[in-house]
């Protein structure tokens, strides 16, 4: 299963969102990450691509952020 996402990993990388948000863009991250294991996703793409565009579907400003930081 892809746990990549963790959100106290991003709360350290970015300490200006709150944990409620977090946990919130976490769910629906998980909820996208389930769906692509209904897909060829998971031959194609290693895990932390995968983990990163569930990120980005779920919060793509959150995303970005992290990706800068």
């Amino acid at each position: 299963m892809y746990n990549s996402i963790k959100t106290h990993d991003l709360f350290q990388n970015l300490p200006d969102i709150s944990l409620q948000h977090l946990q919130d863009v976490y769910s629906s991250a998980v909820t996208y990450l389930r769906a692509s294991r209904l897909t060829d996703a998971v031959l194609i793409y290693v895990p932390s691509q995968i983990a990163l565009a569930a990120l980005a579907l779920a919060s793509p400003d959150l995303a970005a952020a992290w990706a800068r930081s």
